[in-house]
């Protein structure tokens, strides 16, 4: 998993990159049209393609509806796969799954019969992913961080443990990065999210922030400031309070902490076989 993290990372890094580059290059093509809005920046890679042969605007277009259907597809067989997993466990049926992701489908839907610009709907997203990307990926580790020490390579410094994360510490950790959005919102005086185009309200609660929907009257170079500085603050409020709640929460519980907070036993195995594994377990220990 962590190869893979890294390979997806340096690749998106990349892609990323390439984009900026094409916008950095279509701004400087008209500079006027996109300082009073008669083009949108995040569609000035369409502002590029458009004087080429319309061998590559079909391309395009193939590229963005595969785009959309496999992000759709997968997130779909994903969960229903994580529900089966779990319901064959307790000796249900999958089938609960499927009529479960239905329910989904039949939100989404409403959802989208409210005509919600798609590049709002993305920044949500993102932003969303950023206050749980640490705490979520954290959970991979299962023991404790030792730094110094007489047994380590830098004896001479003293010895710091860091307890691996818990699950109370990864979601308070989670929960304190959504407030560092709300104090960004706050701090950039966002306080409703209104489509600068199209006027519509989103939301004018204290997380409207979420949307990513700055003063349309600012130049983008400040837009793109505050949300550039968003996406690298919360994160790391996520980061750091994770491991900062999971150390109270180690020492305030000690090794109860460690424990998931709720079990589901499984139903596929008997109680013999329980048993075997108990003994195992407890051997291990031992």
């Amino acid at each position: 998993m962590r190869i893979g993290f890294g390979i997806g990372g340096a690749m998106i890094f990349v892609l990323m990159m390439f984009f900026g580059i094409m916008g950095m290059i279509a701004y400087s093509r008209d500079p006027d049209s996109y300082e009073n809005f008669s083009k949108l920046g995040y569609l000035s890679i369409f502002d590029l393609i458009r004087n080429l042969p319309q061998f590559w605007h079909y391309v395009t277009l193939v590229l963005l509806t595969l785009l959309a259907a496999s992000s759709i597809d997968t997130l779909q067989n994903g969960l229903a796969s994580i529900f089966s997993h779990d319901l064959i466990k307790c000796k249900l049926s999958p089938n609960w799954s499927r009529l479960l992701i239905v329910g989904l489908n039949i939100g989404a839907v409403i959802m989208s019969s409210r005509r919600y610009e798609v590049v709002p709907l993305f920044l949500v997203a993102d932003l969303v992913a950023a206050t749980a990307v640490f705490p979520l990926f954290l959970g991979i580790r299962n023991e404790d961080w030792v730094f110094g020490g007489e047994d380590s390579r830098l004896p001479m410094l003293p010895k710091v443990t860091i307890p691996a994360p818990t699950e109370l510490g990864a979601f308070l950790g989670a929960i304190s990065a959504m407030i560092a959005v709300v104090i960004n919102g706050e701090i950039n005086n966002v306080h409703k999210a209104i489509n600068p185009y199209t006027g519509k309200v989103y939301d004018r609660s204290a997380l409207a922030y979420f949307w990513l929907i700055q003063n349309p009257t600012e130049t983008c170079a400040l837009c793109g400031k505050k949300t550039m500085v968003t996406f690298i603050v919360v994160p790391l409020v996520g980061l750091v309070f994770t491991l900062f709640w999971s150390f109270l929460d180690v020492l305030v519980g000690g090794d109860k902490a460690r424990q998931p907070f709720c079990f589901i036993p499984r139903l596929d195995r008997d109680d013999e076989e329980d048993a075997m594994l108990g003994d195992v377990r407890l051997d291990e220990k031992n």
